[in-house]
């Protein structure tokens, strides 16, 4: 089966920390694959998760949202903790527990509900429910200029090389481009998980 002979073909092996080498090959339905590369499109709440700690005491916060989301509906911010999802703790170490806690955070379908208890960044606890969407992917974000002692900074978030990128990064170059006398520019890709070559090679370019 060709499923099985790719994840052969992976290593197994882990870092020093304990974590997979290969975290980047993979597969995917082929229409959910072009729906998301082409045009951005996904099931979801708008949240990118950021996972601080995989396993007990597990760590785990929003690392960005997507405007006009569930996720911003809800009020989630960056930097927000989950505690509960779905009545299991973050902490579950049973099989079905993770599985709980998996399909409420990667959402499989439109329309899945899942309830989360969340700690907001200001130390809040509160209980919200996500629908899952069709999530369109911001790719740019945050365009600004910041003043600083030593000159005007440019400013962009740049989270995948897709193809729906190229018109928000033209955008956004033109943005910084005209009249605002940058002097550095911060391109932020933490939290890039790459893409298609050409546009890497247009952003360059540009």
């Amino acid at each position: 089966d060709p499923l099985d002979y790719f994840d052969v073909l992976k290593t197994t092996g882990l870092s020093p920390t304990g974590a997979p080498k290969d975290k980047f090959h993979f597969t995917d339905d082929s229409l959910e694959y072009c729906q998301l590369s082409q045009g951005g499109v996904s099931a979801g709440y708008g949240v990118t998760w950021a996972f601080l700690s995989t396993i007990p005491p597990r760590e785990l916060l929003v690392a960005y949202t997507e405007p006009n989301t569930p996720a911003t509906d809800n009020g989630l911010l960056r930097g927000a903790r989950i505690l509960e999802i779905d009545g299991v703790d973050i902490n579950a170490d049973t099989q079905a527990g993770v599985d709980v806690l998996n399909a409420g955070l990667f959402p499989a379908s439109l329309g899945e509900s899942h309830d989360f208890t969340i700690q907001d960044p200001d130390g809040t606890v509160r209980s919200i429910t996500m629908v899952s969407q069709e999530i369109t992917v911001a790719t740019v974000q945050n365009t600004d200029v910041i003043d600083t002692p030593t000159g005007r900074v440019g400013y962009m978030t740049f989270t995948a090389f897709r193809a729906p990128s190229e018109a928000a990064l033209i955008d956004a170059i033109d943005t910084l481009n005209q009249g605002a006398c940058i002097y550095d520019l911060v391109l932020d890709l933490r939290y890039n998980g790459g893409g298609f070559g050409d546009i890497s090679s247009q952003l360059g370019y540009m």
